[in-house]
């Protein structure tokens, strides 16, 4: 997946009127994420995504970030600017469901094995 097909996808998923929009979210929920992985597990799912987002994941400060729900979500939604809890819970499931597509099940479930329980069902059923 090229990284136009990567953000288009996240575009139409979360019916962005361009991707620029589609891009910055990325950005976020990618960089929470991968802020909650192990740096091996972060350079893993990098190695499975478009070239400019594993370059984005792997130039981010190696070390596992503990956060709940509430944390993870607050960031993106701080990040951008969301007025609700529940706008950013929408972005971030949307954006995993783009990068599920994007990566091998075997790599996706070594992610979701990271995730504390209270967010695991924003990564399995997305």
């Amino acid at each position: 997946m090229t990284k136009d097909e990567f953000l288009g996808a996240v575009q139409q998923r979360l019916d962005l009127t361009d991707k620029t929009e589609a891009e910055t979210a990325t950005r976020s929920v990618l960089a929470a994420t991968a802020d909650r992985l192990t740096p091996e597990e972060a350079n893993d799912l990098a190695a499975q995504l478009p070239h400019e987002m594993a370059e984005f994941i792997r130039r981010r400060r190696p070390g596992v970030q503990k956060m709940d729900r509430d944390t993870y979500i607050g960031r993106i939604q701080g990040d951008l600017d969301l007025m609700k809890p529940t706008q950013a819970e929408q972005v971030a499931k949307g954006i995993l469901s783009v990068v599920r597509d994007a990566v091998g099940e075997g790599e996706w479930q070594d992610v979701v094995s990271q995730m504390p329980m209270d967010m695991k069902d924003m990564f399995v059923t997305v």
